[in-house]
Parts: structure tokens; C-alpha cells; sequence
């Protein structure tokens, strides 16, 4: 691709126009061959890097099918994970539908890989909703059943935040306060603690004088 591109540029960029008398290869173009120079190594190559993907158990063609194994690759999780959440859906709830999309592609990604790789003998997820499976679990535990789903990996709270639960917590750490600010929520703390402890008090010797006349 890099040897076309230089062969079509010392080809035009020479090349004069006859009504204007000038060259095609003016400032502008010349900068966009530079450009496309630099960004040959992001374009998706289709030698080198092909591979033939096993065929899956139920197809019932015999054309192979070929796949890339290449970084680039990751735009296809860009090009899905706009459907995981509608537009103008909650925040807890985008970021709920987002988790669950996302974890489905990874299972279905590593499912194709493992079939590919012969360890595995079939490449669907026989099971996307994990949690229900380890709901499952949990209450067969409590009946005193055996697991049913034995080989699942423990759950392990790693403490991290993602999308809308992450972007208030940044939203909390950037929140500056002004020293005039300060000052105005410091003294309206002051007066509500003060406000509270006379009221505590009066009600403290309502009761008390209450407990007085009964006796």
C-alpha cells in the first residue's frame, strides 16, 4: 500500500494543469500524501495476518470463513456497544445495560476464540446471565443442595467504579468550594447544631417537669 501510494504521487503531484499552468501537487496535497504515509501502520492489512476460522458444528456450507487478528479489531466492540443502552435512559440504567452488552461480548468473543484455539467443542455461550447462575447456586446452598454450577469463579469485589458510578465519584473529587462558600455552609452547620441543642434541651425539661407535677 505505501509503494502505490508513493507511485501514484510522483505520478500526479507532477503532474501540471494545462488551463491553470499549475501542479497538482501543491502545498495541500503533498501534506495529505505525508499524512497518509503515517498512517499506513492503522490501516487494516489483509496479508499476514489472516486466519482461517474453524468451521462451527451446525454450518452446513463448506466456504471457509477467515477472521483478523488484529488490534484494530476493537472497533467492533465500538460499533455494538452504542446498542447495549438507548439514548436518554437512566444513568443507573444505561450504565446496568452497558455492563451486561459488554459482558456478553466478551463471552461470545472468547467462546469463538477457545473453539478456534480446539479447546473448546462448540462456540456459542451455552449461558450469558452468570448472575443467575450464581443465584442458583446460592440458594441450592441454602436448601442443602449440591451446586449446579460447581466450576464458576468466585466473585471478588475489586472496588472498581465504572461509567455513571465512576463519573460522580470524579465528579466529587473535581467539585471545588470557595472560601466565601465555605464560610456560608460552616456557619449554617453552626446554627442548625445550635438550633437543635436548645430544642433538646426544652424538650428535656418539658419531660422533666412533666415527671414533677405527676409525682
Amino acid at each position: 500500500m505505501g509503494a502505490r501510494l508513493t507511485a501514484w504521487a510522483a505520478k500526479w503531484l507532477r503532474v501540471v494543469d494545462a488551463g491553470k499552468q499549475e501542479r497538482l501537487g501543491g502545498p495541500g496535497a503533498v501534506q495529505a500524501v505525508e499524512e497518509a504515509h503515517a498512517h499506513l501502520s492503522h490501516v487494516h492489512q489483509e496479508t499476514g495476518d489472516r486466519l482461517v476460522r474453524r468451521p462451527p458444528p451446525r454450518r452446513t456450507h463448506s466456504l471457509p470463513e477467515y477472521f483478523y487478528d488484529r488490534g484494530e479489531q476493537v472497533e467492533s466492540y465500538h460499533s455494538e456497544s452504542g446498542d447495549f443502552a438507548n439514548c436518554n435512559s437512566r444513568p443507573e440504567l444505561a450504565q446496568m445495560l452497558t455492563e451486561v452488552g459488554t459482558v456478553r461480548f466478551n463471552m461470545n468473543r472468547l467462546a469463538k476464540s477457545n473453539y478456534d484455539d480446539h479447546k473448546a467443542d462448540d462456540n456459542e455461550v451455552p449461558h450469558h446471565d452468570l448472575c443467575l447462575m450464581y443465584e442458583l447456586n446460592a440458594s441450592a446452598k441454602a436448601a442443602s443442595f449440591p451446586s449446579p454450577y460447581p466450576l464458576l469463579p468466585l466473585l471478588v469485589d475489586r472496588g472498581e467504579y465504572f461509567l455513571h458510578d465512576y463519573y460522580m465519584q470524579q465528579k466529587e473529587r473535581e467539585q471545588q468550594y470557595s472560601y466565601q462558600n465555605a464560610k456560608c455552609v460552616h456557619k449554617r452547620d453552626r446554627d442548625r447544631d445550635r438550633d437543635r441543642d436548645r430544642e433538646t434541651e426544652r424538650e428535656t425539661e418539658r419531660e422533666g417537669g412533666s415527671l414533677g407535677s405527676s409525682g
